[in-house]
């Protein structure tokens, strides 16, 4: 859509377009402040050059104290010549735009002017230019006049009168769990009490509003006896103080009328809407802090901080009921709103200047809910419309704590808050048809979300968070992803949504979720992604495996700002659900001394220290991801993290290489300006086993190890403790939310011996599982040992060798030992017993190499492989143009490119990926060594085989190489690598045909249909969640059907993976016949060779679940699983006392009445519970629940506490000196479910509890 005339645009009454004005403003007499941007400011875009994603683009510029208002030109000439073209806008009121119409594509240049309050014109400000691609998201945002006029009627939050039929029709179809939450909720309030005013009413003149006990306990703020208080305004407008009746009151009052408002509109029932407008009616007679001047109500914890969330549930049951509404009524409640938006208004604009402070939390988070407020109430209120004028264009213009990769910058825990704004965004969709989520922000949150963060693991990572405290990292991550995958229509991340233990029912977000896809699992992703602004990496082995091996990795330009920690350049590792090298620290209390100087500081994080020393907590100490390759069976990335240090560092940049199933080479590269010792660091749960001598450490954690190695430096020592260095409640605070009893982790140091000014640390960290303590078929040993170690001025690296038998390694070949002339390789080869890995990295030298500079990495070449010239079986090329081996030409290339290959994969001979091709569109030559002359070449999308195509190719017979020339990309696809497929078995282009799998069980058999999807190694995987009849043990294996013509899958290597739903003890892994527990919920996937027809599985019952007895879904209820001193695993330990008393349930190996461990729950006086992992129940009905316990303690209790408001409470009645069984019954419905231990507040006790089990019961006979 081409820009408008420049006449077109003097319609708009704030902007204005004078018609020949360039050369008074070019003559202004004053500079623009050019100083750099504030840190806390919003950073400038478009930078120049930028090629922008959305039309037009957002434009943010330094801001200027001498500003009154601002001018922004632009033009596709730089000269800015006063014709057609120019487009001049005027009187902007902050220092940033976007315009209202999506600009031609092509190049752009623009500039803005500064305007005084006694209408002195600057000079220019510096011209800049931008590039709009003809794909940009077209997202202008109309002038405010515009923005108003153009509102739809009454309902528009969510719902706009067009769209009010599809809206209710949800409620029989995808939404109708959602919609029964709401009835079940909205029906409570028909049955409860009707509105009456408080009791207590104090005139104003007579108010002694002092501190009291009820304020204290409900200030945020220590110390601020006056604030927060509610008055009630009569008829006649005079005010009376309700001491009685808090602003938590009024909140849950608005509440109340937000749900009857919405059960009404959904279903149109009468009763809910007059119920509705009784809690409106009592709630717009209320005021918070009417006492107050307005320039003092405008503060923290007035409206702000107490209310803003009750205010806005008031407007959108204003919005849902306006039709219903008299005019007194509406009247009423919109100056109610008033009131309220004015306080909070001048706090976010005025005081806070939350425009620009963009990043301060507490103002953002109030911000969001007046959003949606102003919109609920727009148009009946020129006093709500100035706010709709300040607080849309900022939303459209930036969102807080994102950015375009999707990423958000507060951590996991804090992430909470991105349902407020996605709250605010869906509000402007409707209210204001803008679909911000179009944007490749809110576009790529959902993978953020899918890939980065916590997937029931149970101790978190990056940020402030409440591991073992809470039982998940973010109450809210069920719906936030599962709104995300509604509006962007991504059934990966509804998978996660539907994965993630947390609770999915919100207002309005579960019902408007309905609409979203269903869910798949993310096999046929990529399994590593990088989110570069935001500054993280996350690569699993297969990310749909709760079990397999991952890293996380951060090295972020946020720094350690607000939220988040000074861990740049931190890892941490999980395998076999495990967390072997976790980020470690408790969120005790926001900037005391055990959150600043442990948990916030670099010592809790996998990252380094240098002298002693960690990275400063600020956003100024930065770190950055400069590299990122997935190229299948390799993922490899650098961060740099040299902006984080204080002097005298230099330099440090990781390089990380993560070979699949569970190797990580991790290689840093020091450098400081004076001798300095510089500290690796390693935080675990146990303590490590160390032998120094060999520089190698052993972290056991239940059946799982990962082996630690330091190849590099050669001296180095090793320190380790889990001493508490600082008290976990800081002297003089209020309060901590962790005790003493909480444990400290381990944490390891390893230093170089002497100081040098540079140096290079190689570690090689390898996962396995101790093959006699796994019955779950998953053993696997550790694969590699380092024979010899490479460092010479230009290269770091090292060979692997398969662990021996017995006999010595033979050395490396001469041609690897020397500095390679590519920017990086990668190189693995298994052949035999005489395998060998080889691992290169290139210094990253500060003179003569760019600062972007890749790092070299590799894999190995067999030594038989190598005296015979033959290829290795995978290799690995990052930014690289030429690779050889034993003189044997691999790769070549006209152009740096990263490229992986692998000779192992089912689906073809060859399994090329390439990434970073020109985004200039220019063709790129390439030679291509292969065994033999391929029939075909196809080249593919990485993630989309179905639409490969051949590739011309010509073949040189003497060298054994492939010659041909890969396509030119355009700047918005060379982000996606491309595969080619050399020899595919099978038409690729062709859809996959689902496989079925036949369960014979007790009652005969019956089929299942498995949908297929292509793995990133070219093989097929066949998955579906089921539910079979008889839950119990089978075994699944391949079959042939000559009656269907399905083929024998049994021809080549079938491997299947059992995913139990409720525990991971139960999952089951192996190539076929496999045996494992098949019941509700468990996901089946089964990797198979590509094949023409579809094949056949069976599932053949070896063992139905006992008839009568609990089908259990409680994660370790038997508490099996854990670590010593700290809870059993997955249950958690709120403190839900400020008191510093330590109780403490941990995980005990005395006495159980089972297997080898069991919980011993301690009670020192005061009140102490333990939570388990959450459930997500799939079926309603009874439950049981079955529990063996000891202990000489009275007044104990299980709660069960459900979906809907369904809980019952079994009191628990132990035998001092035996172990006694109970059990107990309760109906559920289907949805977020919990058991929580309490032990109520008492004399000193121990209470033990084992055996725990709960579901449903077996029926004796089948039906």
């Amino acid at each position: 859509m081409p820009f408008p005339p420049l006449h077109k645009l003097r319609r708009w009454p704030r902007f204005l377009i004078p018609g020949c004005a360039v050369l008074s403003l070019a003559a202004a007499g004053f500079d623009v402040d050019t100083s750099p941007q504030p840190e806390k400011h919003p950073p400038e875009v478009p930078v120049e050059g930028e090629r922008v994603s959305v039309n037009p683009p957002s434009m943010v510029w330094r801001v200027d104290k001498r500003a009154a208002s601002y001018g922004v030109e632009f033009s596709p000439d730089r000269s800015f010549p006063e014709d057609s073209r120019l487009i001049r806008v005027e009187n902007i009121p902050y220092s940033f735009y976007n315009y209202s119409s999506p600009l031609a594509p092509g190049q752009w240049f623009w500039r803005y002017f500064v305007k005084t309050a006694d209408g002195r014109l600057s000079r220019p400000g510096p011209v800049r230019s931008f590039i709009v691609p003809p794909d940009a998201e077209a997202l202008p945002l109309p002038a405010p006049a515009d923005l108003l006029a153009q509102m739809p009627a009454h309902p528009r939050v969510f719902v706009t009168p067009a769209t009010l039929a599809a809206f209710r029709s949800r409620r029989e179809g995808a939404s109708h769990d959602a919609w029964e939450s709401i009835r079940e909720k909205a029906d409570a309030l028909l049955a409860g009490k009707s509105p009456v005013l408080p009791r207590t009413r104090i005139p104003l003149a007579e108010a002694e509003i002092k501190h009291s006990s009820v304020s204290i306990s409900q200030s945020w703020k220590k110390g601020d006896p006056i604030r927060r208080q509610v008055f009630w305004l009569d008829a006649k407008g005079a005010a009376w103080w309700t001491p009685a009746f808090s602003y938590v009151d009024l909140a849950n009052s608005a509440n109340k009328a937000d749900v009857l408002s919405l059960a009404w509109l959904i279903s149109g029932d009468e009763r809910y809407a007059e119920a509705a407008r009784k809690w409106l009616d009592h709630v717009a007679q209320f005021r918070i802090d009417w006492h107050l001047d307005p320039q003092t109500r405008a503060g923290h914890d007035t409206v702000v901080y107490a209310y803003e969330y009750g205010l806005k549930a008031a407007a959108l049951a204003y919005d849902r009921l306006y039709d219903r509404l008299t005019p007194a009524e509406r009247a009423a409640m919109i100056a109610h709103v008033e009131y309220h938006v004015e306080s909070a208004g001048i706090w976010i604009r005025d005081k806070s200047l939350v425009h620009l402070n963009y990043q301060s939390s507490h103002v953002q988070q109030c911000m969001h809910a007046l959003l949606t407020t102003v919109l609920a109430t727009a148009k009946d209120s020129p006093a709500i419309d100035k706010w709709v004028a300040y607080i849309v264009p900022q939303y459209v213009n930036r969102i807080a704590w994102t950015s375009e990769d999707g990423g958000y910058f507060e951590g996991q825990t804090y992430g909470h808050k991105f349902a407020m704004i996605l709250e605010g965004l869906a509000a402007i969709r409707t209210a204001c048809g803008i679909d911000l989520f179009r944007q490749p922000a809110l576009r790529n949150a959902g993978p953020y979300w899918l890939y980065a963060m916590n997937l029931n693991y149970w101790f978190n990572h990056w940020g402030d968070n409440y591991s073992l405290i809470w039982p998940w990292a973010n109450p809210r991550d069920a719906y936030i992803s599962g709104f995300l995958a509604a509006m962007t229509h991504d059934p990966y991340v509804k998978w996660y949504a539907d994965t993630v233990l947390t609770d999915p029912e919100n207002i309005p977000f579960y019902y408007i979720s309905g609409q979203a896809p269903a869910a798949r699992p993310p096999v046929d992703i990529p399994q590593a992604r990088v989110f570069p602004l935001t500054g993280t990496v996350t690569a699993y082995d297969r990310f749909y495996d709760h079990q397999g091996a991952r890293v996380f990795f951060r090295s972020s330009p946020w720094g350690a700002h607000s939220h988040s920690h000074a861990d740049q350049n931190a890892f941490v590792i999980h395998a076999g659900g495990e967390i072997l090298a976790p980020d470690t620290g408790y969120y005790t209390y926001s900037g005391d001394v055990y959150h600043q100087q442990w948990s916030k500081s670099t010592v809790a994080h996998n990252s380094m220290l240098v002298n002693g020393k960690g990275q400063p907590l600020n956003i100024g100490a930065k770190g950055r991801i400069t590299e990122f390759f997935h190229g299948g069976r390799f993922t490899f990335f650098v961060g740099d993290a040299s902006q984080a240090y204080e002097k005298p560092l230099e330099t440090f940049r990781r390089a990380l290489l993560f070979v699949r199933p569970g190797t990580w080479i991790v290689y840093d590269e020091l450098k400081a300006g004076e001798p300095s010792k510089f500290t690796w660091l390693l935080n675990t749960f146990e303590q490590p086993d160390i032998s120094p001598d060999t520089r190698r450490m052993v972290v056991r954690q239940q059946a799982m190890r990962l082996g630690v190695e330091h190849l590099l430096p050669e001296a180095i020592g090793y320190e380790t403790g889990n001493k508490r260095p600082y008290p976990l409640k800081t002297q003089g605070k209020m309060w901590s939310r962790f005790t003493e009893a909480f444990p400290q982790p381990w944490h390891t140091e390893v230093t170089n011996a002497t100081a040098v000014r540079d140096t290079a640390f190689l570690a090689l960290l390898q996962s396995w599982r101790e093959p006699d303590e796994d019955d779950t078929g998953n053993t696997s040993g550790a694969a590699w040992q380092a024979d010899v170690t490479i460092n010479t001025p230009s290269t770091v690296g090292a060979v692997l060798g398969a662990v021996p038998d017995g006999g010595a390694a033979s050395p490396p070949p001469e041609a690897l030992q020397r500095a390679p002339k590519s920017s990086g390789l990668a190189f693995d080869s298994i052949s035999g017993d005489a395998s060998r890995s080889v691992v290169l990295f290139r210094r990253q030298q500060a003179s003569g190499v760019p600062a972007d500079a890749s790092a070299i990495t590799g894999g190995g070449v067999s030594a038989r492989a190598q005296a015979a010239a033959v290829l290795p079986d995978d290799w690995m090329l990052v930014r690289g143009t030429r690779l050889a081996s034993a003189e044997r030409l691999l790769w070549e290339s006209t152009a740096p490119l990263n490229v992986s290959t692998s000779f192992s994969s089912p689906g073809a001979a060859a399994l090329v990926r390439v990434d970073g091709l020109p985004s200039s569109g220019a063709p790129v030559s390439a030679r291509l060594a292969l065994p033999a002359r391929p029939s075909r070449i196809l080249i593919a999308p990485s993630e989309k085989p179905e639409q490969a195509r051949p590739l011309s190719f010509t073949w040189d017979a003497t060298k054994g190489v492939a010659v041909f020339s890969l396509p030119g990309q355009s700047a918005a696809a060379a982000a996606s690598p491309t595969v080619l497929w050399i020899d595919p078995v099978v038409d690729i282009t062709r859809p996959l045909s689902p496989a079925t799998l036949e369960v014979k069980d007790s009652g005969g058999s019956h089929d299942i249909a498995l949908q297929p999807a292509w793995a990133e190694n070219g093989g097929v995987v066949y998955l579906a969640e089921t539910s079979v009849r008889d839950p119990g043990l089978y075994t699944l294996d391949a079959s042939a059907s000559p009656d269907s013509g399905a083929t024998a899958a049994s021809a080549s290597p079938v491997e299947f993976l059992m995913q139990d739903r409720w525990e991971p003890a139960k999952t089951a892994r192996g190539p076929g016949p496999a045996t494992g527990t098949l019941r509700e919920g468990t996901w089946i996937f089964v990797h198979a060779t590509p094949q023409d027809t579809a094949p056949r599985f069976t599932a053949a019952l070896v063992q139905a679940h006992p008839r009568g007895q609990i089908d259990n879904l409680l994660r370790n209820g038997n508490f099996e699983e854990g670590s010593p001193g700290y809870p059993p695993r997955g249950w958690t330990f709120p403190t839900t006392s400020r008191k510093d008393t330590p109780g403490w349930g941990e995980w005990s190996q005395q006495d159980p009445a089972e297997g080898k461990s069991c919980l011993r729950f301690y009670r020192d006086k005061d009140a102490r519970s333990l939570v388990s992992q959450p459930m997500r129940l799939l079926g309603g009905g009874e439950y049981h629940l079955r529990f063996r316990t000891r202990g000489a303690v009275r007044g104990a209790y299980i709660l069960v506490e459900g979906a809907r408001g369904r809980s019952g409470k079994v009191n628990i009645n132990p035998s001092p000196d035996a172990w006694s069984t109970q059990t107990a019954s309760i109906a559920l419905v289907p949805g977020y479910t919990t058991l929580t231990i309490v032990f109520p507040a008492g004399p000193e006790a121990e209470l033990w509890l084992d055996d725990i089990r709960f579901g449903k019961i077996q029926p004796s006979q089948q039906p």
